[in-house]
């Protein structure tokens, strides 16, 4: 069974002191690939870092979270973009908009949004969307823009959203909180099957395990709870993930040597 992590932060300083233990459960768990996502330009630079480190099982996705958007400069595009020369980098996220927090201006937030989409429009690269309390100014946007390939990490919406994302060739992507017992993501999963799903821990956050720090190794928790609510044999659910995760990811331009 090949599983993969399509939205991880082992680049949190969490992780310092045992990421090398922290692979080996996940290798052991199955999990064949996982994506290290940046929230501004450190952490963008921390991800490429830490997948140069372990090439064999990590890709790295950078870009400015919208709440680290605040005070937005052309320039910070500018460095970014630099970022996307390096073949590990398979994407820009995580992007989008969050009206949960106020770190940063909702205005302030569009234009991080905006200029990032259209960085991966000119690389032809996908993107990866945070959207918390903001589908309604996320999605006239996308609307708009109109991304080859956008994945709604850490889905948070209802059936509504997800057939408005799949309708237009974007899939959705299940973290913890559905072995939690998220009734609204479980209506959504079986309304729309396994044909635009992806998984992600989004570790060390949203673990599926309360009490203990998340890790990529927990993405199998949630495969299984897919195959269960879906009355699928677990290896058929695992190995569609993974081609949808694959396609997804893996047939980006920028590609390791």
């Amino acid at each position: 069974m090949k599983l993969y992590d399509t939205h991880a932060h082992l680049n949190d300083p969490i992780f310092a002191d045992d990421l090398n233990d922290v692979l080996k459960r996940a290798r052991d768990a199955g999990v064949c690939r996982i994506n290290i996502v940046g929230w501004d330009i450190q952490s963008s630079r921390d991800a490429i870092r830490v997948s140069e480190k372990y090439p064999d099982i990590l890709r790295a996705i950078v870009g400015f979270h919208p709440n680290y958007s605040a005070g937005w400069r052309d320039s910070w595009l500018s460095e970014l973009e630099k970022l996307l020369e390096n073949p590990l980098v398979v994407g820009i996220g995580e992007i989008g908009m969050d009206a949960y927090w106020s770190y940063a201006s909702l205005s302030d937030q569009e234009k991080a949004f905006r200029s990032q989409l259209m960085l991966a429009k000119d690389k032809g690269l996908p993107v990866v969307l945070h959207i918390r309390k903001a589908f309604d100014r996320v999605l006239p946007i996308l609307e708009e823009m109109r991304p080859q390939k956008a994945l709604f990490h850490a889905f948070s919406g209802g059936t509504n959203e997800a057939l408005w994302a799949t309708e237009r060739g974007y899939p959705i992507s299940v973290t913890g909180v559905i072995v939690l017992g998220s009734k609204r993501l479980r209506s959504v999963i079986r309304r729309i099957g396994l044909s635009w799903l992806v998984v992600e821990t989004d570790c060390p956050y949203i673990s599926p395990i309360k009490g203990h720090r998340n890790e990529p190794a927990n993405v199998r928790l949630v495969v299984e709870k897919i195959s269960e609510l879906l009355n699928t044999p677990l290896g058929y659910v695992a190995q569609v993930i993974w081609e949808n995760s694959s396609r997804f990811f893996l047939n980006a331009p920028l590609r390791s040597p």
